[in-house]
């Protein structure tokens, strides 16, 4: 993913992000602070890339990030003894904070995943032919049948762990979630069409209502932030 940083419309910086780094923090070694998103797109040369919002400060190193948590069914070391080691993926994913006069649209996560039971929001990795945008509108039909429309880009954030994917491949994963703010303007009651996937149910989910489910690891912080305790802020605009 190519991270490029805009002080006051100006192009202040241009950079690859490296396995297992916060985009949010690309531009400090340069002499940038993030002061936020503004757009997420796949460029002409296929790669995806992320425009960020910063402004100038003194040049810092990134401190390195720790060990990345293990699943703990895991042992690495008897599993390296038997010739597996993970494998690093990047992936970069577009997930919509979908509202309509039902609520915000939420997800489970099924027995393909290592969150089963869990709750996150609709969406789910960008195809190498598709705008991020793009990503969204798709998975929230396959994940929910609801139709959306995608407005500007809120949140991303990443984060990086070792466990074993849908297909029992072990990896090392970074993933960075380009969180949309969207709307159903026609909800209906949510179906999952994407069967024997990673989503086993969808429902619209009252604002109010939102500390009432498991929340998946990640959207556990993200939802009350975008939210808020009263279950508007950040909805607004």
């Amino acid at each position: 993913m190519r991270i490029l940083g805009y002080d006051s419309g100006n192009l202040a910086f241009r950079t690859l992000l490296d396995h297992g780094a916060d985009p949010l923090t690309a531009g400090l070694t340069h002499g940038y602070t993030t002061v936020g998103p503004l757009d997420a797109r796949r460029a002409g040369d296929g790669k995806l890339e992320l425009d960020l919002s910063v402004t100038r400060s003194l040049p810092a190193e990134v401190a390195p990030n720790g060990p990345p948590p293990i699943d703990p069914e895991l042992d690495l070391d008897e599993l390296a003894r038997n010739g597996e080691h993970p494998v690093a993926r990047q992936r970069v994913a577009g997930y919509g904070l979908i509202t309509s006069d039902r609520g915000l649209l939420v997800t489970e996560y099924s027995h393909r995943t290592n969150a089963a039971g869990d709750w996150g929001l609709p969406g789910g990795g960008i195809k190498d032919d598709e705008q991020p945008a793009e990503a969204v509108v798709r998975e929230a039909f396959e994940e929910t049948g609801q139709r959306v429309e995608v407005d500007e880009m809120i949140v991303v954030h990443s984060s990086q762990w070792i466990g074993r994917s849908p297909h029992g491949r072990l990896e090392d994963f970074h993933a960075i979630r380009l969180v949309f703010r969207a709307r159903c303007l026609d909800p209906g009651e949510p179906v999952v069409h994407d069967v024997d996937g990673t989503t086993s149910d969808a429902r619209w989910l009252p604002l109010e209502d939102w500390a009432s489910l498991p929340w998946r690891h990640g959207w556990d912080q993200l939802i009350p932030a975008l939210l808020g305790t009263n279950g508007r802020r950040g909805l607004a605009g």
